[in-house]
């Protein structure tokens, strides 16, 4: 029996973010026999003095460590905040703390934050061993391999230190109980579960496929459906889905909410998810009612045709109207969210898919400007290109070691800082029902930041569920704003 401590790195408060792989490794560890400590650093008053008492009791042979985020990715914050909206300072800190204790040799780091650029971050950290991908059933191997008197790396094969996990299987039998989900769900107002890992498709600016693999994952609908019960029985009455799209692959996802509807949960037990404009049916839509999904939030990113091309989507205009009609239709909140300044965008095309968007009356539209260049996207292979080139880079915003540190993209047609203005402009009185981005990233009245006022001010009022949701009437519930249909038991 080896004994591993499972560290949650992220210190991001408003909202706290329940780290749901610690649940899933703390799980499989379990399963296969190993002594699992986990030491959760978000709700922590004071992280390094959490580090040390923790690891002053406890001294593992194994630390596997979550990365979730390596910064907020919102345009506004690079121009506005010191730390240009990086994590990797705090992330430092909080490693090396660790590094007091246990050996580098006797560390690996994981989460999609990490999987999105392994072989800098380690070398960032000062590690030498990290996870790319799911790690469900790799640190079982390497906590057997040590239990045998090895180290990780007599474990398999890795590239740089780097072991690949994007192909592997998913833990099964997830206990829900090695991070206080209840803390999470008080403070945060949110469960998470997840129905499938990895994404099949490219769009032109998301780590998600490089991250979590390329292709569709699904998991079990007996595991997924005895997740949910224990969330339940916690008394977690808002569960969000924690694919990348819930709807991809649709036949999976129809399977889920079919389980879901069987289950007959109580009428308080609410769903909220991810989806993309296609593909999406009316018996889709019909069954996301019956399962009591409250809202559904749609990476519209556009509705220009050569835009959206640009972006690798897949859909078009008339998806994303009929994907919207049909949640409206079935009493299901949505969120449209749209995101400018790609390559070969203008304000123009902007305003125009803004008014698209509103004339399909969502319930909430998120507008950004500004695109995060993450590393092993097409976005960022334009970057590199133009660096070895010679070419300007016009349009980039660069910090520090690119690509590691933040880096941000908005076609020069855009005009920084003053389209924020603009925007204000335009929205007029409905920035009611539109979240646009402000230089004051954290005090704007409207943005969706993380640490954000607006958030914080939601929770500290007890609301649950999306935080999307309630933007549109601060002073409401779910219950006094959803249509009744949502709020009915479904026979």
């Amino acid at each position: 029996m080896a004994r591993v401590t499972l560290v949650n790195l992220n210190r991001i408060q408003v909202p706290p973010i329940g780290p749901y792989a610690i649940d899933i490794l703390g799980s499989a560890l379990e399963e296969a026999g190993h002594d699992v400590g986990v030491l959760d650093l978000t709700p922590a008053e004071d992280p390094m003095e959490a580090i040390d008492s923790y690891f002053q009791k406890y001294v593992p042979d194994l630390v596997g460590m979550s990365l979730r985020n390596t910064g907020d990715v919102y345009f506004p914050s690079f121009l506005d905040l010191p730390n240009k909206g990086s994590f990797l300072e705090e992330h430092q800190m909080l490693i090396s703390r660790i590094r007091m204790h246990v050996p580098a040799e006797k560390m690996i780091l994981g989460g999609v934050g990490f999987s999105s650029n392994a072989e800098k971050l380690l070398k960032r950290f000062g590690l030498k061993y990290g996870v790319v991908g799911p790690g469900d059933a790799l640190i079982v191997g390497i906590a057997n391999a040590i239990d045998e008197g090895k180290s990780i790396k007599d474990f398999g094969n890795c590239e740089e230190g780097v072991f690949d996990g994007r192909k592997s299987q998913l833990a099964r039998k997830i206990k829900r109980k090695f991070i206080d989900n209840k803390w999470y769900y008080k403070n945060g107002g949110l469960g998470n579960v997840r129905t499938s890992n990895g994404c099949g498709m490219s769009c032109s600016y998301c780590i998600e496929p490089t991250a979590k693999g390329k292709g569709f994952n699904t998991r079990k609908i007996a595991d997924v459906m005895e997740e949910i019960d224990q969330l339940v029985a916690m008394g977690i009455n808002d569960i969000h889905t924690a694919d990348s799209e819930f709807n991809m692959p649709i036949t999976h996802s129809k399977e889920v909410l079919r389980a879901i509807i069987a289950r007959r949960y109580p009428n308080n037990v609410r769903f909220w998810t991810y989806c993309q404009p296609h593909p999406f049916d009316e018996e889709y839509a019909s069954l996301l009612a019956k399962a009591n999904f409250v809202g559904a939030n749609f990476g519209v990113d556009h509705a220009d045709p050569e835009v959206l091309k640009s972006l690798g989507k897949w859909f078009g205009r008339e998806h994303i109207a009929n994907a919207t009609n049909l949640c409206k239709d079935n009493g299901i909140a949505v969120m449209h969210e749209l995101i400018f300044g790609y390559p070969g965008d203008t304000p123009k095309k902007m305003f125009e898919t803004i008014e698209f968007a509103k004339s399909l009356d969502p319930w909430v539209i998120g507008v950004v400007v500004g695109f995060g260049v993450l590393n092993g996207t097409k976005l960022a292979g334009i970057f590199q290109k133009k660096v070895v080139s010679g070419e300007s880079l016009d349009g980039f915003y660069v910090s520090g070691e690119p690509l590691t540190d933040p880096v941000f993209y908005a076609d020069p047609s855009f005009k920084i800082p003053e389209i924020f203005d603009e925007l204000r402009d335009y929205v007029g009185r409905d920035i009611y029902r539109i979240m646009i981005p402000q230089m004051t990233s954290k005090s704007g009245e409207n943005n969706q930041l993380v640490g954000s006022e607006r958030v914080m001010n939601t929770l500290q009022s007890g609301k649950t569920g999306a935080y999307w949701y309630h933007y549109r009437n601060y002073n409401s519930v779910i219950e006094q704003s959803v249509p009744a249909v949502m709020l009915q038991k479904n026979k």
